[in-house]
């Protein structure tokens, strides 16, 4: 029976590079008497940056996936399948569906979600892309609506990273199919990507309706039946799927979490333990944690690079905390950005530069192709190289 149990919740980014750091500490930790227990709600580790592309058909869905259960027995540690329903810090216990644990290191990675603003007809009837699952019900429900209809309709809520994604998938999509898709993407501030420079902004657009998506901004939807959407305009918007892509949120059980937090992300110190006082053997990190950038006061944002970083230095100090050594600091290290769109181009900002077109899309894909699994890396080459040839060409202007 161990004396202490180091828990991760979570098996993503942040969650996976945190399991692989404690590794290296096994032998240690063992001699203490101490078990790493991974918990998450899926059996699958998911590689979440390239779901739109999966809509697109860019490549196969078992290459975005490869089990946590096997990587935790790998590293020696153990898996436990279950979804969180509560945490209790007096107890020091995680109540999951089935089961209950205790823990005396807790890393909070859980991710994020979805958020649809308390926006009810939109959860109910709009589709998200949180998941595997998510983008090939998408493309399945696509690829039907181009069978029935002369000319499917489609409403994608958000003009961030991941909605923009998504609309360049679905107009390549029914090229590829040779059938006509009217794509609005409906943005609630006044322009896309608002967050970015005006340069990156200007040639994103450009691109978009060069490519024949409709972009709305300054308007958000009130309500939406699964065909119909009202604006909070007044405008009235008919379309075959909605989908909802304006937001994310910390995972849904730390609301009643009772640390302060940044929105719905826990507020962390530098050593990425919980701001509050009495959460010391407490660490959050990827996007459950509200890290603030000390150049500019404001929390970093949701990215994989962050996740990953933050996932280390975490169990680091787990590590560090029951060896009596020193914490150490996340430190910010911002690769940069990239906007990757479906036709082949990617502006952003990359080590400090501005990068165009095609020269973005392949820095694009190459990270993608170095953060996945071994395994799956020759095969997620293959599927791009194989999909980019058979790809219809350009034409400007039109929708199909």
């Amino acid at each position: 029976m161990p004396e202490k149990n180091i828990v991760i919740l979570g098996s993503g980014f942040a969650g996976a590079s945190a399991l692989r750091r404690l590794a290296r500490y096994k032998n240690t930790l063992d001699s203490k008497g101490c078990e790493t227990i991974i918990v998450d709600e899926k059996e699958h580790f998911e590689f979440i940056p390239m779901l739109p592309d999966l809509i697109g058909g860019w490549v196969k869905p078992d290459r975005l996936k490869w089990p946590i259960r096997e990587l935790a027995a790998r590293l020696g540690c153990r898996f436990i399948k279950g979804r969180i329903e509560k945490l209790d810090i007096d107890k020091r216990t995680i109540e999951l569906d089935k089961d209950t644990i205790n823990y005396d290191y807790l890393i909070i990675s859980t991710g994020s979600c979805t958020n649809f603003f308390n926006n009810q007809d939109a959860q109910t009837h709009s589709l998200k892309i949180d998941n595997v699952d998510d983008a090939l019900k998408i493309r399945e429900k696509l690829l039907k609506s181009a069978e029935g209809y002369s000319e499917v309709s489609v409403v994608v809520v958000g003009g961030g990273y991941t909605g923009i994604e998504v609309a360049t998938n679905i107009m390549w999509l029914f090229r590829g199919l040779k059938a006509r898709c009217r794509v609005v993407i409906m943005e609630k501030s006044p322009e896309i990507l608002m967050m970015l420079p005006e340069w990156i902004r200007q040639e994103v657009r450009a691109e978009l309706e060069d490519l024949g998506n409709e972009i709305v901004c300054g308007d958000s939807i009130r309500s939406y039946d699964g065909e119909n959407g009202l604006c909070e305009s007044g405008r009235s918007l008919k379309a075959h799927l909605f989908i909802w892509t304006a937001g994310v949120k910390a995972a849904p059980y730390l609301d009643t979490f009772k640390a302060d937090k940044e929105k719905t992300r826990i507020k962390v110190v530098p050593n990425l333990k919980i701001k509050d006082p009495g959460y010391d053997n407490i660490f959050a990190a990827g996007d459950s944690a509200g890290f603030a950038d000390a150049k500019t006061g404001e929390n970093i944002r949701m990215a994989v690079m962050f996740s990953m970083g933050q996932g280390k230095i975490a169990a680091e100090n787990v590590a560090r905390s029951i060896l009596k050594m020193p914490l150490v600091e996340y430190r910010v290290a911002d690769l940069g950005y990239l906007i990757p769109m479906a036709h082949g181009k990617a502006p952003g900002i990359v080590f400090g530069r501005s990068v165009h077109g095609s020269l973005g899309y392949l820095l694009h894909y190459c990270m993608c192709v170095y953060r996945s699994e071994r395994r799956n890396q020759a095969n997620i080459i293959k599927d791009l190289i194989s999909r980019r040839q058979k790809s219809p060409q350009p034409r400007k202007g039109v929708s199909a």
